[in-house]
C-alpha cells in the first residue's frame, strides 16, 4: 500500500469519511458487540463474557471463589445451531447450463472451498440472522473466493427510500502496510457500486489492487461483489441483531448454574463436622479432609455434623427444564441432545428428524435464492478476471440440494418396536408380518410360537449363542445346536 499518491489529494473526502466513520463507529457499536458475542460463544471463547455475568451477580468476595469453579462446557448455542444447520450437510449439485439445459462443463471446485464455506454460512445465518457472502479475486493464486461477512465486522450505508438494502458496505480488514508497518492501525474495505478502496481509521483512502493500478478506485464490475443472506426481513431494517437473544442469554445463564452446580459440589457435598470445647490436638488436614479422625478431651468436650449437602439431582432437573423453556421456541428439547439411544424410544427420534426436516426445508428456500444471486456474483466476478474458461453471459444456473434421509436406522427401529411391544402398541405378529407380508397374522403366531418354544428347550438344555460363539476352535466347522433345533428359527 502506497502513501505517496496521497500527498495532493483533497482532504475534504477524508475528513468526511472520518466523520462519517466515527459516526456510524458509535451508532453500531452496540450491534456489533452483541454479534461479537455470539460468534464468541459459538466458538467456544465465551470464559469472559461468562466471568462478566458472574461479576454482575454476585458481591466481590464471593466472585472470587466461584469464578474458580467456571463450567463452560455446555454450549448449548453451538449445539442447536449445529444441530439445525443441516441445508449443505451433504454437498449439493450446482451446475451453470446453456439454453437447451446441456451443462456448460463449468466446474465449482475452480472456486475455493465453495462448499465447506457455504456449510459455516448456514452456521452463521443460523447464529447472526443476517450474513453477506463477498466474492473476491485472489490476484496470487488466480482463484475465486468467497469470504463471510458477520454483523460482528461488517458496516452498511443503507439506500435512503429503501433502508432494508445496501447502497455501500464496509468491513474491517488486517492490512499490510509495508510502507507504515510499525503503526498499529485499523483498515477497512469499502465498496459501492462506483467505488472500491481501503480506508484508515483518520480516512485516508488507499488503492486496493496489489500494483497500484486503480488510483481512482473505480468499481470494474460496475456493482458490489456481495450477496446477502437473511433468515427473514425486518421492514425498515437491514440488520436483525436481536432475534435468538433467548438462545444466547440462554447459554450464558446455563453456564452461571453449571458454575454454581460446580461451586456447590466443591462446598456443599459432604457434612461439616464442628468441634466445641476441649477438642485435644486437632490436625490441620482437617481443612482438606473431614474425614480425619478427632480427639476430644474433658466432660465439655462436644463434636456435631452441619449437613451441608444439596440436592444435585434436584438441580439437574432446574436446570434441565430451563433449558427446555428456550429450546422449546426452536421446537427442540433438551431430550434431543442428552439421552443415549437406550434412553431413547425409537417415535422420540423420528419425532427429531421429522422436526429437523421441516428446519431444513425452510432453509433451503432460503439458501436456493441466495445460490441464484451468488451464481451471478460467481458469473461477475470470474469473467472479469479469469482468461480462460469464461462462463457463456446465457448460462442460466441450476442445484439440485441432497435430500434429507428421514428413515429411521436399524437400530432406530428396532427402539420403536421394543416401545410398542412394550406399550401395547402392537404384538409380535404384527412386526413378523411387516417383515414377512406374505404371510397371515395367524400364519406369524403360530412360527412366532414355535420358535419362542424351541428357544425356551435349548435354554433348558444349557445351550446359549453366545457360548457356542465364543467357544473357540475352528471356526469353519458348522455351529452344532441342540435337539430340536436342527431345522433352525424361522
Amino acid at each position: 500500500m502506497s502513501g505517496d499518491n496521497q500527498l495532493f489529494r483533497s482532504l475534504v473526502p477524508q475528513t468526511m469519511l472520518k466523520s462519517f466513520l466515527d459516526a456510524k463507529g458509535a451508532e453500531e457499536k452496540s450491534r456489533q458487540d452483541q454479534a461479537s458475542i455470539r460468534l464468541a460463544i459459538y466458538h467456544d471463547a465465551w470464559k469472559d463474557i461468562l466471568m462478566t455475568e458472574l461479576a454482575r451477580q454476585f458481591q466481590p468476595d464471593n466472585f472470587k471463589n466461584i469464578k474458580l469453579c467456571e463450567n463452560t462446557s455446555h454450549n448449548i448455542t453451538k449445539k442447536v445451531v449445529n444441530e439445525i444447520s443441516l441445508v449443505y450437510k451433504d454437498e449439493p449439485i450446482r451446475a451453470f447450463v446453456n439454453a437447451s439445459g446441456d451443462d456448460t462443463g463449468f466446474n465449482f471446485s475452480k472456486i475455493d472451498n465453495i462448499n465447506e464455506t457455504m456449510d459455516l454460512a448456514n452456521r452463521y445465518l443460523n447464529l447472526m440472522n443476517v450474513i453477506g457472502l463477498y466474492f473476491w479475486w485472489d490476484y496470487d493464486r488466480q482463484k475465486l473466493k468467497i469470504s463471510i461477512l458477520t454483523p460482528a465486522n461488517t458496516s452498511v450505508i443503507q439506500r435512503t427510500n429503501v433502508p432494508e438494502e445496501a447502497a455501500g458496505v464496509f468491513w474491517k480488514i488486517n492490512y499490510l502496510d509495508t510502507q507504515f508497518k510499525a503503526e498499529k492501525k485499523q483498515y477497512y474495505m469499502f465498496w459501492d457500486d462506483w467505488q472500491w478502496f481501503i480506508f484508515d481509521e483518520k480516512g485516508i483512502q488507499y488503492d486496493p489492487t496489489p500494483d497500484q493500478s486503480n488510483p481512482q478506485f473505480i468499481n470494474g464490475y460496475e456493482q458490489i461483489p456481495v450477496i446477502w443472506i437473511k433468515k427473514k426481513q425486518r421492514p425498515g431494517m437491514f440488520w436483525d441483531p436481536d432475534d435468538g437473544d433467548d438462545i444466547i442469554t440462554g447459554t450464558v445463564i446455563n453456564g452461571v448454574k453449571k458454575t454454581m452446580k460446580d461451586y456447590a459440589f466443591k462446598t456443599n457435598s459432604f457434612k461439616q463436622i464442628w468441634v466445641r470445647g476441649a477438642a485435644g490436638d486437632l490436625s490441620s488436614r482437617l481443612l482438606i479432609d473431614p474425614l480425619q479422625a478427632i480427639k476430644v478431651e474433658g466432660p465439655d468436650g462436644q463434636v456435631g455434623i452441619i449437613d451441608l449437602q444439596v440436592n444435585f439431582a434436584q438441580l439437574n432437573e432446574v436446570i434441565s427444564s430451563d433449558q427446555n423453556d428456550f429450546l422449546s421456541t426452536y421446537g427442540l428439547s433438551i431430550d434431543m441432545f442428552a439421552v443415549s439411544p437406550q434412553q431413547a424410544s425409537g417415535e422420540a427420534l423420528k419425532v427429531r428428524n421429522r422436526g429437523l426436516k421441516e428446519i431444513r426445508n425452510s432453509q433451503v428456500k432460503i439458501f436456493r435464492k441466495a445460490e441464484m444471486a451468488m451464481a451471478e456474483k460467481i458469473k461477475m466476478v470470474w469473467n472479469y478476471h479469469s482468461e480462460k474458461d469464461k462462463i457463456p453471459e446465457d448460462a442460466q444456473f441450476k442445484i439440485e440440494f441432497a435430500k434429507m434421509d428421514v428413515e429411521p436406522t436399524q437400530q432406530e427401529q428396532q427402539l420403536q418396536d421394543q416401545w410398542d411391544i412394550d406399550h401395547g402398541q402392537v404384538t409380535l405378529a404384527d412386526i413378523y408380518v411387516r417383515n414377512h407380508p406374505y404371510l397371515s397374522i395367524e400364519e406369524a403366531e403360530k412360527i412366532i410360537l414355535a420358535n419362542l418354544q424351541k428357544l425356551s428347550d435349548a435354554k433348558d438344555s444349557g445351550y446359549s449363542v453366545a457360548s457356542s460363539v465364543n467357544s473357540g476352535g475352528d471356526t469353519n466347522q458348522p455351529l452344532k445346536l441342540p435337539p430340536g433345533m436342527a431345522g433352525g428359527l424361522k
